[in-house]
């Protein structure tokens, strides 16, 4: 609730007069009370870590601080992983994780770095989650395939490379499944701090605890949806294939050899075989899911093309990422003590002017959405002065 907002709601209710001014100490008091000081939130941190791992054992917790040439101790970074969500994400999820990072928008300013996998229903699957932004992942995987965000680089490329016609070709080398060092992923990243957008106001243990409680509540969600479906396929890999069932009428289908197919539409041609379950158009290798092509030389054999689907996308994978549960935890009065110093929180270094809470979009995402009001130019119209009610003027300056 805003000041306003609060000066309005006593107003109604109590028959009284306050202040913007009185209502935001209030507030602020009012926080304090019910959160916590931040030193005492800062300072808390290796209980609320001792009680992650107590609470569920083998999970992966660290806290890292800054000790100062006066000898004090300032919070640096905060990381966990849950082992139970590790494991779910061993067994059931695609092996691809994606990184992203927000920024916080409380007092103390930092950054929520997200780890975010998929599950076999192509939904988000939070992995892991750390407060400080760690540059260490080409560190410690320099094995492990990296890729970097399409819209990301599209902005960059625009800076060099200006207009709509480069950013049409870009697009279509981004999506093209032909050329085996391009593809193109959905920001789970994105969705996923999208998630957590009201935690990220909260002080740290509070938003740590938001965060653990969404992903907790989550699994069991989760589990309980899966549980009631009674199919062979997920059902967002169910709805694909029905989607391209529906566009495979226009394709024409020539056999070529056993199982082995020539999919045309006109003077467009791509070779299927479906023992292989491979395409020249080469997307059924790379998602292991039947292709229109596919869809189409499959329905020539009135066969089912649920059946050619990949065992990582039934329901059977699906129910073993969410099997397990993350433990509850206490309150925090009943938090293990651990022998450390407490941290201290991080210096804030306040911005001029008045700190933003939206995310600043992209000039590429501005021309895709379009504004986000419609305005109309007051350009030659005639100035009403509010007192005296003259044209030609307003009450803050004469027109000329």
């Amino acid at each position: 609730m805003s000041a306003r907002k609060m000066n309005a709601k006593v107003s109604m209710t109590f028959n009284i007069n306050v202040s913007v001014g009185k209502c935001r100490n209030a507030k602020k008091f009012a926080l304090q009370e019910i959160k916590g000081s931040l030193i005492k939130h800062y300072g808390r941190l290796w209980l609320y870590g001792e009680e992650i791992i107590r609470s569920n054992p083998g999970s992966t917790v660290r806290l890292d601080v800054d000790i100062m040439p006066d000898s004090t101790t300032l919070f640096s970074k905060f990381y966990v992983c849950f082992k139970v969500v590790r494991d779910g994400w061993l067994e059931g999820c695609r092996p691809v994780i994606g990184l992203d990072g927000c920024f916080l928008k409380g007092i103390v300013r930092g950054e929520v770095l997200s780890a975010v996998g998929r599950d076999t229903n192509n939904n988000l699957y939070p992995l892991a989650w750390a407060v400080g932004l760690l540059q260490a992942v080409k560190e410690r995987c320099p094995e492990t395939e990296h890729r970097q965000c399409a819209r990301h680089i599209v902005a960059n490329f625009n800076k060099r490379f200006t207009g709509q016609e480069y950013i049409k070709l870009f697009w279509r080398a981004v999506r093209a499944s032909t050329v085996e060092k391009f593809r193109v992923e959905n920001g789970v990243g994105e969705s996923f701090n999208s998630a957590i957008r009201h935690a990220r106001r909260r002080p740290i243990i509070t938003m740590l605890e938001e965060i653990r409680l969404f992903v907790m509540e989550r699994i069991y969600t989760k589990r309980v949806e899966g549980m009631e479906w009674d199919l062979l396929i997920c059902p967002t890999i169910r709805k694909r294939i029905e989607d391209l069932k529906v566009k495979q009428r226009l394709w024409g289908v020539t056999p070529c050899g056993y199982q082995k197919y020539e999919v045309r539409f006109t003077d467009v041609a791509y070779g299927v075989d479906l023992i292989a379950k491979k395409c020249a158009c080469r997307i059924w290798q790379l998602t292991r899911i039947p292709c229109l092509h596919g869809v189409v030389a499959i329905s020539y054999l009135n066969h089912d093309a649920e059946t050619y689907v990949s065992q990582s996308y039934t329901t059977e994978t699906y129910l073993k990422c969410y099997k397990y549960s993350i433990n509850p935890l206490n309150s925090s009065d009943m938090w293990p003590d651990v022998p450390y110093h407490k941290p201290l929180p991080p210096k804030r270094r306040r911005l001029p002017s008045r700190p933003s809470v939206k995310r600043k979009r992209d000039a590429i995402e501005r021309e895709l959405t379009g504004p986000s009001r419609q305005t109309v130019s007051r350009r030659g119209s005639l100035i009403k002065c509010g007192i005296c009610k003259e044209l030609g003027h307003n009450k803050k300056k004469v027109s000329i």
